[in-house]
């Protein structure tokens, strides 16, 4: 494997993110530009585990809340070019 390709392989990552809250629901439609990043991650199963963790690890008060926005969330890569932002 060349040295470069190594590298950049190391330094790939994971993003966790979840739509924006339009008319009180989640637009999963927007851009991804648009989304927040709520965790980073090594690695797309990392970030798959983090979504399954936050199910399982929810409170009795916002379970609701979390299966919602975990099943809107995406895990992206940090350099899908839908991250940048438009000119």
């Amino acid at each position: 494997m060349k040295h470069c390709y190594t590298i950049a392989l190391a330094l790939l990552g994971w993003y966790l993110m979840v739509p924006p809250i339009k008319h009180g629901g989640y637009d999963s439609s927007a851009p991804l530009r648009q989304w927040s990043r709520i965790s980073q991650h090594d690695s797309p199963g990392g970030c798959e585990a983090q979504k399954a963790f936050n199910l399982v690890h929810c409170d009795a008060g916002n379970c609701e809340l979390v299966l919602e926005m975990m099943s809107n969330s995406r895990c992206v890569s940090t350099d899908d070019p839908r991250l940048a932002s438009s000119k």
